[in-house]
């Protein structure tokens, strides 16, 4: 993962398998400090649970799987621009 001024903050970083359309299922839920702007999160995909629900006629031999990353802030400001503004017209 690559990120520009994510440094020393927490990410939450899940894990889900789809299962077309209905409730994904929910894999990992972990949370990571970001330590650099280039940050690696290794996952022994085989240590990874087959999806509970679907099986194989429903979604085929394959599992399919998306990650969703957050970023928890904490109570800050942060400025992003400034904006000279007047009201000549």
């Amino acid at each position: 993962m690559f990120s520009n001024g994510l440094q020393g903050k927490e990410i939450k970083f899940k894990l889900y398998e789809d299962d077309n359309g209905s409730s994904n299922d929910l894999l990992i839920d972990q949370k990571f400090a970001i330590n650099s702007d280039s940050f690696g999160i290794n996952i022994d995909l085989k240590k990874v649970s087959q999806s509970a629900g679907g099986g194989f006629w429903q979604e085929g031999n394959e599992q399919e799987l998306f990650v969703d990353i957050e970023v928890i802030e904490t109570a800050s400001h942060h400025k992003t621009a400034t904006l000279n503004v007047n009201n000549s017209g």
